[in-house]
């Protein structure tokens, strides 16, 4: 079996930094996305109970 030395990862600065903007953007879209879905389904909430009542 080969042997290797252990590999080792440096994180920069910079490399930080991105990953937090990336997380932020992600967070960010996520959120506008649930609000998104929220007003989608309270409108199909409202319209379904109409329905209901109507005998529709």
């Amino acid at each position: 079996m080969l042997s290797r030395p252990p590999t080792t990862i440096t994180l920069t600065k910079e490399d930080i930094e991105a990953y937090e903007q990336r997380k932020l953007t992600r967070d960010a879209m996520r959120e506008r996305q649930m609000d998104s879905s929220q007003d989608t389904s309270g409108t199909d909430q409202s319209s379904e109970g109409a329905e209901i009542a109507s005998g529709a």
